[in-house]
């Protein structure tokens, strides 16, 4: 699958930026948590297809290879972060931010240290998810810890900008 590197960033503004700031101008909470739902839903499968695929990123183009040659559950696990580049950990960080914050949209009226710990429950689980995953089907992707870890990360600031944004929309519904 080839998309155009151009459509991909502007994807990921609408969900990084757009779409969390559109929710604070939508006042029904049934109506922001159906939007919330779409967006979260419309990600998670992009999300999907990145982690499965091998991704060859060019200035025109984004490519994306779904190889399914590899063996079943029998790649090496590498509890390592010796490894790590800067980039995978930009990736990594980056990646799972509108998880956690369409997860604070949803539940506005949680505590925010409540909200913190499911934010990193949640990014714990997605991030064994992924990586079980890349781990069990035959995909041409390696299985690393420092991905959950910072994956949960991911989540955990995401819930921050989240929680931001719903406090920004209080204090301008205050004044």
């Amino acid at each position: 699958m080839q998309i155009y590197t151009l459509f991909l960033i502007i994807v990921g503004i609408l969900c990084y930026a757009v779409f969390p700031m559109c929710l604070l101008f939508i006042r029904k909470r049934k109506t922001q948590k159906i939007f919330c739902l779409v967006i979260l839903v419309s990600f998670i499968f992009v999300l999907l297809i990145g982690v499965l695929g091998k991704i060859d990123i060019t200035k025109q183009y984004v490519k994306i290879y779904l190889d399914f040659s590899g063996d079943f559950a029998s790649k090496p696990i590498n509890l390592s972060f010796a490894h790590l580049t800067t980039l995978d950990m930009f990736i990594n960080i980056v990646m799972l931010i509108p998880i956690g914050t369409y997860f604070v949209f949803f539940n506005q009226n949680m505590r925010f240290w409540k909200m913190i710990v499911f934010s990193l429950l949640i990014g714990l689980g997605v991030g064994l998810c992924i990586e079980t995953l890349q781990f069990i089907l035959p995909v041409q992707r390696s299985v690393q810890l420092s991905d959950i870890v910072f994956n949960s990360l991911s989540v955990m600031i995401g819930a921050l900008y989240g929680f931001l944004l719903v406090l920004i929309r209080t204090i301008i519904k205050k004044k």
